[in-house]
């Protein structure tokens, strides 16, 4: 048995909605504070970066071998990233402790509804966290294998160094991780991105199912060769880097390459990473945070307020059944994922979206989230 932080409230009375959505509220706000403070040292750890990465180029250009270094270490971190979200976390928000839940059998029936009755609410969380978390690196490894790309070209076609084989799997991996970069900045999953493209997709399709059988079937193949190629990209940009890692690890047993070149080749680019990761996070927390914030002061709190207001609460059958469902429907689908932060010790925060907890172990909220 463990115990999380719950919901006291009375969700389905405004006064105790209005609770939540204030409670919600000056969470994110602490947030939001938090990630529009310039951090320490910002300024250092550009210059420190760009230091790294200029000298270990000249490295790699004086000793040819290491070419193959940056390529294993590039591709190990790309491949276990998500091992840096596991760093100790020692600076906490504030956060209402004042009801608490426990987590045992009862818990599962939440996560049962979930699973068969929100499927593709399931599909949504899982892929937020796991997309949503790769978002705040994009710019690091646009660097990283950037700077691999120009080096593949020049030691496999200029200087005839790397054998042109394994330089072409090479170029063809960091490609492909890059167009996969590319296309989760563009669907932001982190904002709930999939959801609006399905419900995109959702809006087309009865559009065209409108017009006849022949538009109908066009929208499905389009639907179905978007999909494809989506899958396609996954497949080679995650399931197929580990057989290009053993091919670089390969040649580079054969070259007797210096395990302590590919150590200092490790530390440039996780010190690297790092700086841009947290340089990206904020941003994308500010961005973010920004909009929900509004939406919720905008969208939930003001006419949330209004309803109250009105008087018209005086008993349970005389408040507006109607706006109230509307309003705690826009409510839980803004506040079902989070915005937290992680540090190290402290220091080089990272703000990461993910499902807040709370919300989606609770069956009052689970029937008003997830439509498409």
């Amino acid at each position: 048995m463990v115990q999380i932080a719950g919901i006291c409230r009375d969700l389905n009375w405004p006064d105790g909605l209005r609770g939540e959505v204030i409670q919600e509220i000056e969470q994110e706000q602490r947030i939001l504070d938090r990630a529009s403070k310039k951090g320490r040292g910002l300024t250092f750890g550009y210059l420190l970066a760009i230091l790294l990465l200029a000298s270990t180029t000249v490295l790699i250009l004086a000793v040819p071998e290491g070419v193959l270094a940056w390529f294993i270490v590039a591709f190990v971190l790309y491949s276990f990233n998500f091992i840096i979200l596991f760093l100790p976390t020692t600076r906490k928000g504030k956060r209402d402790e004042s009801c608490r839940r426990t987590i045992g059998r009862d818990a599962w029936a939440p996560v049962k509804f979930l699973l068969k009755k929100k499927t593709k609410l399931a599909i949504e969380v899982g892929l937020t966290m796991f997309l949503g978390g790769m978002v705040p690196l994009a710019l690091s490894f646009f660097l990283i294998f950037g700077l691999g790309l120009v080096l593949t070209f020049y030691f496999a076609f200029f200087e005839g160094v790397l054998d042109t084989e394994v330089a072409w799997l090479v170029i063809v991996q960091m490609v492909t991780i890059l167009v996969f970069f590319v296309v989760i900045l563009l669907t932001q999953p982190q904002a709930q991105g999939f959801t609006r493209i399905a419900r995109a997709f959702k809006g087309r399709y009865d559009r065209a199912r409108g017009k006849g059988r022949l538009s109908q079937s066009a929208m499905l193949l389009a639907m179905g060769l978007v999909a494809a190629g989506l899958a396609i990209l996954f497949v080679g940009a995650i399931l197929l880097t580990g057989g290009v890692l053993s091919r670089v690890i390969e040649v580079g047993g054969e070259l007797r390459l210096s395990i302590l070149l590919v150590l200092v080749v490790f530390v440039v680019q996780i010190v690297v990473m790092r700086h841009f990761q947290v340089v990206s996070s904020q941003r994308m927390a500010r961005a973010l945070l920004e909009v929900r914030l509004e939406t919720l002061r905008k969208e939930v709190l003001e006419p949330l307020s209004a309803i109250l207001e009105q008087g018209k609460y005086a008993d349970k059958e005389t408040f507006d059944k109607a706006e109230f469902e509307r309003i705690k429907t826009t409510f839980f689908n803004v506040v079902i994922y989070g915005v937290f932060e992680l540090n190290f010790f402290g220091f080089s925060p990272v703000y990461v979206v993910g499902p807040n907890v709370k919300f989606l172990i609770d069956d009052r909220v689970l029937p008003y989230v997830g439509g498409v």
